[in-house]
């Protein structure tokens, strides 16, 4: 009985030092992640924004399917291969150079929107993504920041759109309509 309350009194004691840095840890964060790309700023620009095509190439999504748009945006809800769902919008563009998306679901546990810049370079583009992340949960800021990190899900898109770029055929201004 004696080893039971202690091990009882440890989880309790992991659990409140958890919630205690969880909320001393701030609810708003910002990350980046750049990735160099071997396409054009257009063909980055259309890839990323065929949203249809998205699980063709990401790996981690299982379907698309577009929301009803409001006040002109773009909104969308992605299925995970592990069962998650998250509404999406486009926020802004300024094609082919920004994109601005956000989750639009208020209902999760986090929030914020990605910033994706593209820059044209010799060797074709420089991605990166700005996070602007909002974890409202403390349990899930502290497994975010210390387990997870702010940059995983980045690198992941990143690594995934590399990978179905690298393996297209670089879109020149005379096949681009082909």
């Amino acid at each position: 009985m004696f080893w039971l309350l202690i091990a009882v009194g440890a989880i309790a004691a992991v659990i409140l030092v958890v919630l205690i840095t969880g909320s001393l840890l701030p609810q708003n964060h910002r990350a980046s992640v750049s990735r160099e790309i071997p396409a054009p700023p257009e063909q980055v620009w259309r890839t990323i924004t065929s949203l249809r095509d998205l699980p063709n190439w990401h790996p981690e999504v299982k379907s698309v399917e577009a929301i009803v748009e409001t006040q002109g945006k773009t909104a969308w809800r992605e299925t995970y291969r592990n069962g998650d769902k998250i509404a999406y919008e486009t926020v802004s563009t300024e094609p082919p150079r920004r994109l601005v998306r956000r989750i639009a679901d208020p209902k999760l546990p986090y929030g914020g929107t990605w910033t994706l810049d593209i820059e044209d370079k010799s060797f074709g583009s420089r991605v990166t993504i700005t996070e602007d992340g909002e974890v409202y949960n403390p349990i899930f800021r502290f497994v975010s920041r210390f387990f997870i990190g702010h940059t995983v899900t980045m690198e992941r898109y990143l690594a995934a759109l590399a990978q179905r770029l690298a393996s297209a055929p670089v879109e020149t201004a005379s096949n681009q309509h082909a």
